[in-house]
């Protein structure tokens, strides 16, 4: 059965085949490190799901322009460039199946192309006449920024609230997703109110999307997700399985899985009584009903 990406770029193909076109253009530099890392990078697989939001968002509002395609084409552009640098941050050595960026070229050039990529996207936005464009991608790439911070300074906190981890998740993940909708629907013709609307829409997927990740990272193996797993845990991130878990346990049982977390160095052995624990005490469930909750409420918005 077809996945959702996979469907969406059925219904999508002619118009991500412009903006893959728009994406391509970017690679022609004089410089050869911009090329062999960026292609690299783009052709790694991704699902494209940012610009095709921002398509679906200009379709349901109006009609896809030249326009929709260079918000679409930017807003992935941002993707790839902070996936760069959470290479270099996380020191990833796989992704997507591949050898990441800084693996193969060092940490100075994935970091240099990234932020030339992030460039290159606000000069795709510049393209448009209204400052308001470029003011609402930067305003998220804030955001972003934030919750990657957050995230970092949270490393480690085993008593990391609930409402903390969803604010940190929607910043770092939801809001570009958040934007791509917002502005694919804003340069197609729509409304205030429709930009508002789809800017939820864009937050609360974006922030389901990111659970989801974080749950793979906790349950899925490397040959499933084509990177090591368990590297949040590995990093001291707090994810909301551990977070439940953490509150809704208490005795010996609580205190093995603090004891746990903070060993370092963590090895296979450790990642696996941590895993043990979170399924036992219904983190899994619980943190695979808020995702689905905020997919329902995400749909409830365009009803």
């Amino acid at each position: 059965m077809a996945s959702v990406a996979e469907m969406l770029r059925g219904v999508l193909q002619e118009d991500l085949s412009r903006v893959e076109e728009l994406l391509r253009s970017v690679g022609q530099s004089k410089v050869s490190l911009v090329p062999e890392i960026f292609y690299h990078t783009l052709d790694a697989g991704g699902k494209r799901i940012r610009p095709a939001l921002a398509l679906l968002a200009g379709r349901a509002v109006g009609e896809v322009n030249e326009r929709t395609f260079e918000v679409a084409a930017a807003v992935e552009l941002i993707h790839l460039a902070s996936l760069l640098h959470d290479d270099v941050v996380d020191a990833s050595p796989m992704r997507r199946g591949r050898p990441t960026a800084h693996t193969l070229w060092g940490n100075k050039s994935a970091i240099l192309v990234a932020d030339y990529l992030f460039a290159m996207a606000f000069t795709l936005l510049t393209r448009h006449p209204d400052p308001h464009v470029v003011h609402t991608v930067s305003l998220a790439v804030d955001r972003m920024c934030e919750g990657e911070l957050a995230q970092l300074e949270n490393e480690g906190e085993l008593d990391l609230s609930e409402s903390q981890y969803l604010e940190m998740i929607a910043d770092k993940t939801g809001s570009l997703m958040a934007v791509a909708c917002e502005l694919g629907a804003y340069v197609s013709g729509a409304g205030p109110r429709e930009c508002r609307l789809l800017h939820t829409f864009g937050l609360k997927v974006g922030t389901a999307f990111q659970m989801a990740d974080d749950l793979l990272d906790l349950l899925a193996t490397e040959g499933e997700i084509g990177k090591p797993v368990g590297n949040d845990v590995r990093c001291g991130r707090i994810t909301l399985p551990i977070i439940y878990t953490l509150r809704h346990t208490n005795g010996a049982f609580q205190r093995t899985l603090r004891e746990l977390l903070t060993c370092q160095p963590m090895n296979e052995e450790i990642f696996q009584k941590i895993r043990s624990h979170v399924r036992a005490s219904g983190g899994v469930e619980y943190a695979q009903q808020k995702a689905k909750q905020l997919i329902e409420e995400a749909k409830d918005l365009l009803e």
